[in-house]
């Protein structure tokens, strides 16, 4: 096992307790972008939500290519989180995005 300390491999967490946490982070999470933040947050937000799921999920999971690992990763952590938390600064301050 790749990482025995984590909390379901551990036995600290059940599979059962993890697919909650997950299906309800799927759906919170969004909502809670969605009704607080502008649009565009919201749209990077939702292909970020795509990008980790096609990275972790059958059939297409990129994890397993290490060229389309790399490039769903320097997506998500060079791109998206970068602008994201460049856009959503300028709207809290009140600065217009140009």
């Amino acid at each position: 096992m790749n990482k025995p300390f984590l909390p379901v491999a551990s036995g600290e967490m059940s599979k059962r307790s993890a697919w909650a946490t997950v299906i309800a982070s799927g759906v919170i999470g969004p909502v809670i972008v969605y009704s607080l933040f502008p649009p565009l947050l919201f749209r990077l937000y939702s292909f970020g939500l795509l990008l980790g799921g096609i990275y972790s999920v059958p059939p297409i999971r990129t994890k397993k290519n290490p060229l389309l690992a790399g490039l769903t990763i320097a997506t998500v952590r060079g791109f998206l989180l970068n602008f994201g938390v460049y856009y959503a600064v300028k709207d809290a301050v009140g600065a217009p995005f140009t």
